[in-house]
């Protein structure tokens, strides 16, 4: 049992502390990540203790390592170590963990929700973190020991860059890392991997490349030969050669070169560095030089059982169904929401909702929050909007006031972050599905999108008609099988207003079967949301929330379950402490928390700067 003396000393380092069922990681506090209170301290039984990662512990983050799915776990942990710089492992504070595990401790600005950064090859967690919403188990419960000189009276906060090196390290552990970078790679991609093959296939004419344009050698990595940035005053890992792969991935925007999540074969290194990014120039320059020979029109192989499911996939799914892991799917970031909804991948996802109730708003909000809790990209199609409203929307989440309240240094950061994560698609054109789909794979293959929004369905041809909406559904149903995830929204059918009126007037929540085109939406998709705003309601509280109805989730392993009809979430729309955003019944805005906690953060910092100033 842990003393209460205890418990209090690790809320006095502002470590809010977690009680633990003894013998397992259950905690036994349901919202444990918010402040523990004295009450609920001296009420509760700490068999034995964690602390919470995220807010509550003033941006406290781990690094989770699960050293029984690598085949050495020695060596695993000395070619980790090894490749952290002296000064930064210096800051960690870690501790050894039953299983024969790791956790390397440390605060930061910025920190993320739990995220999976390393995996064996049959798909299971070697490095993991854990932040927002998560926690980890510590000592003094049985089997956990700090190792190291820094204690958790004594976590330090480290920079975001030093964060970002651990972060791309551990993903040089992912054995499957390899296969994602190659799955984005575009036909055109594999085609001219095929022309050049001689010229693709020697590492060494890559890595010469990269260090005729100025990177220089800063480590290696097993497959992974390391490099940095031309003109770096840091001398930090900015960019690594897998050479088994034969690819060259950049891991840092602090160039603008190579885009971050992409990755290039030497005929790209060659376009990129040579030729400004024209690759005809280049392709043209390669024949001169004798690499590159004409391919046939390439047929389909005969043999080619491509078309198969994946045993590696399949394997991984039922071996953590068999045991109970299969992986949740990612906070909303409203915790009242997400005991109905998660955001998953390569799932097709539906919003049915009238016009004019703040759509918009809403799902800018849901972007914003994906890509601060998840880092989650997204591709935007939104053609009844102007990409200026839309940019905006999204800048005005995060920043929670309007773009005019914003200082000129603020607002150029939130626009910087903004362009980087939400590609917005022009709606210079009249696009169809297929063109949207077409951009999206795009977007994805070059950026790495998680997400592609298409708002609304009914603007674009084929909505209502039975045949043709069922042959662009299956459409996206493929895309998103293929590619990532995707978002439609849609409006009910013609006339809905005026027949779906409760007994006060007031126009409901429509469902699945008010879908233009009845309930085929339903049927093709995996999740189904229904969205209102009674705007015309006496009483303000009623026209500020937003009811969001789970209609149908279709695998409920991953997270989520309907409503109970007629039942919803409250999400209100309101200014509370000067942040104005959506809220649930639990306080809880992820833009806000996220916002207050680099505040806390800078304050800690200003607070121990002067503490060593004047000792």
């Amino acid at each position: 049992m842990i003393s209460k003396q205890t418990v209090r000393k690790f809320i006095s380092l502002n470590l809010n502390p977690v009680p633990v069922k003894k013998g397992s990681k259950e905690p036994l506090r349901k919202r444990h990540t918010e402040p523990i209170q004295d009450e609920e301290v001296d009420r509760l039984s700490f068999e034995e203790i964690g602390v919470s990662t995220g807010y509550a512990s003033l941006n406290l983050e781990a690094l989770d390592f699960d050293l029984k799915n690598t085949d050495d776990p020695k060596e695993f942990m000395e070619r980790f170590n090894k490749m952290i710089p002296t000064a930064l492992y210096n800051k960690l504070v870690i501790q050894t963990t039953p299983s024969g595990g790791f956790h390397y401790i440390y605060r930061c600005s910025k920190i993320e929700s739990n995220r999976k950064l390393a995996r064996n090859k049959k798909g299971a967690a070697t490095i993991e973190t854990r932040g927002i919403g998560g926690y980890i188990k510590c000592s003094p419960s049985e089997g956990y020991k700090c190792i190291s000189d820094r204690r958790f009276s004594d976590i330090t906060y480290i920079e975001e860059d030093e964060r970002l090196q651990l972060f791309i390290i551990a993903k040089q552990f992912d054995e499957l890392h390899k296969k994602d970078v190659i799955q984005r790679f575009s036909k055109e991609d594999l085609l001219s991997f095929k022309k050049f093959e001689e010229y693709n296939s020697d590492s060494e004419i890559g890595i010469e490349l990269l260090t005729e344009a100025g990177w220089t050698h800063h480590s290696t990595n097993g497959e992974w030969y390391n490099m940095t940035r031309p003109n770096s005053e840091s001398g930090d890992l900015h960019g690594g050669y897998n050479t088994e792969g034969l690819f060259f991935q950049a891991f840092s925007t602090a160039q603008d070169t190579f885009l971050e999540r992409k990755g290039y074969n030497n005929h790209h290194i060659f376009a990129e560095l040579k030729c400004e990014g024209n690759y005809k120039k280049a392709y043209a320059l390669l024949f001169e030089q004798g690499y590159g020979k004409e391919l046939d029109e390439l047929e389909e192989d005969e043999e080619d059982i491509s078309f198969l499911s994946s045993f590696r996939s399949e394997n991984e799914y039922l071996e953590q169904a068999r045991k109970g892991e299969i992986e949740l799917g990612s906070s909303w970031g409203w915790s009242e929401l997400d005991r109905f909804i998660r955001l998953k991948k390569n799932s097709f996802n539906f919003i049915l909702g009238v016009d004019n109730i703040g759509k918009s708003t809403l799902l800018s909000s849901v972007q914003v929050a994906s890509n601060i809790l998840h880092g989650m990209k997204w591709g935007i199609s939104s053609p009844e909007a102007t990409v200026f409203v839309t940019r905006r929307n999204l800048i005005e989440a995060e920043a929670g006031v309007s773009i005019d309240r914003l200082s000129r240094d603020d607002y150029n950061k939130l626009l910087e972050r903004s362009r980087n994560n939400f590609h917005i698609i022009n709606n210079d054109k009249h696009l169809t599905i297929d063109d949207v789909l077409r951009r999206g794979k795009i977007l994805y293959e070059r950026y790495g999108i998680d997400f592609l929004l298409i708002d609304p369905f009914s603007f674009y041809s084929g909505s209502g008609n039975f045949s043709e909406d069922t042959q662009v559904l299956s459409k996206i149903r493929v895309f998103c099988q293929n590619y990532c995830s995707v978002i439609v929204v849609d409006h009910p059918y013609t006339g809905f207003t005026r027949v779906a009126k409760d007994e006060l007037g007031y126009i409901k929540i429509p469902t699945k079967y008010d879908a233009s085109g009845g309930n085929i939406k339903a049927n093709r998709c995996d999740d189904f949301i229904s969205i209102h705003r009674i705007i015309n309601h006496p009483d303000s509280d009623v026209r500020r929330t937003m009811q969001v109805s789970v209609q149908k989730v279709k695998d409920k392993s991953t997270g989520g379950e309907p409503h109970i009809e007629g039942d919803y979430t409250s999400l209100i729309y309101e200014t509370r402490k000067g942040f104005t955003g959506y809220w649930d019944v639990n306080g809880d805005n992820p833009m806000y928390k996220n916002k207050m906690s680099k505040l806390e953060v800078n304050t800690q910092l200003k607070n121990i700067t002067a503490e060593e100033a004047f000792g």
